[in-house]
């Protein structure tokens, strides 16, 4: 009769047993070293995630190079619609405001901003369905306002948001409308108009 051992980081043994045999028997395995094929594991971020109210987008799986300001990145994201004026509407809701860093800097003119910031600068985009301006009453307090949020991917930016126009004539014309807007430790938001 032959006996047939096994176990996991062992060779296997089989022995050979006589007709008659001692009552207790020793079987020495030999370890053996496996040796696994390489696997890497990669951390990737979802394109989207939902929290809660909140739908996040992560910018760089929207990206391909061809987006130039806010509004075309959010353009490429699922259920994201922009009209040809600018206004933002996600899931058919209407966008109200487009926070920065979790500041209402842009108030409900926020095409300044999404037509404006370079798509390169954005990390993130969060959606916030329901968002109440009071943290406080914001379980208890519920809203229909949808609001953008962007996120930053580096500190310390410096952005000129805005437009000039120059004439001639009999009456010279120069205008002048413009906006900077810091985003850093501290947002700063500076308007002029001449």
């Amino acid at each position: 009769m032959w006996l047939r051992v096994a176990c996991l980081g062992y060779r296997p043994k089989a022995v050979f047993l006589p007709a008659t045999f001692p009552d207790s028997i020793v079987i020495r395995l030999a370890p053996v070293n496996y040796e696994l094929s390489e696997i890497v594991v990669r951390e990737e971020v979802p394109a989207v995630q939902q929290r809660g109210d909140t739908l996040f987008f992560h910018a760089d799986a929207f990206r391909d190079s061809t987006e130039e300001v806010v509004e075309d990145l959010l353009r490429k994201m699922p259920g994201v619609e922009v009209a040809e004026n600018g206004r933002i509407s996600v899931h058919g809701r209407a966008v109200s405001r487009v926070l920065i860093e979790g500041d209402d800097m842009l108030g409900r003119n926020y095409t300044l901003g999404t037509r404006n910031i370079r798509a390169e600068y954005i990390e993130a985009v969060s959606v916030i369905f329901n968002y109440n301006e009071n943290v406080a009453l914001q379980h208890v307090n519920l809203s229909d306002e949808v609001v953008l949020d962007l996120k930053f991917n580096r500190k310390g930016v410096w952005m000129i948001l805005g437009n000039a126009a120059l004439g001639q004539g009999h009456k010279p014309v120069y205008e002048w409308y413009g906006n900077a807007l810091y985003i850093g430790s501290v947002k700063w938001i500076v308007l002029s108009n001449g």
